[in-house]
């Protein structure tokens, strides 16, 4: 697995604590104190720094992903509805093979609950839902 680095770009995907939706927020790291990497969130304004507590967040390396949230979905326009169910909602163009790839390759966080990932409404590593769940996104898509 890959190690986050000062001065990296980065990607946080994660649940918002106040609506339970998917948001993400691009970020640079730019320092390393006490053992913990504090960031500034790219964007216009954006000035404070923050500590990364990356719990069970994705941390994917850089900017360009061929996924969004559910929620940038519906504020863009191409979509609208979201799903406040607190899990990692991703929406796109791309089939689910190439999402688990894109995830397994630049997810920098090793404590990611990758079961609470779906695409399109269906578990990105379906073998570590439980049982109910692969059996309800079953009978849902099929």
């Amino acid at each position: 697995m890959k190690e986050m680095k000062v001065d990296g770009k980065y990607t946080l995907i994660k649940v918002s604590e106040m609506l339970a939706c998917t948001i993400s927020e691009n970020i640079r790291v730019n320092g390393l104190y006490d053992g913990r990497f504090t960031y500034q969130p790219i964007g216009k304004g954006k000035k404070r720094t923050f500590y990364l507590n990356m719990r069970d967040m994705l941390v994917l390396e850089g900017f360009e992903h061929p996924f969004t949230t559910d929620f940038e979905a519906v504020q863009k326009g191409e979509s609208k509805t979201f799903i406040g169910n607190g899990k990692i909602n991703l929406v796109g163009k791309v089939g689910i093979e190439e999402v688990r790839k894109h995830i397994e390759e630049y997810n920098l966080n090793p404590n990611a609950l990758l079961k609470d990932v779906l695409y399109m409404g269906v578990p990105v590593f379906p073998e570590l839902c439980p049982q109910y769940v692969r059996e309800m996104a079953e009978r849902s898509f099929n």
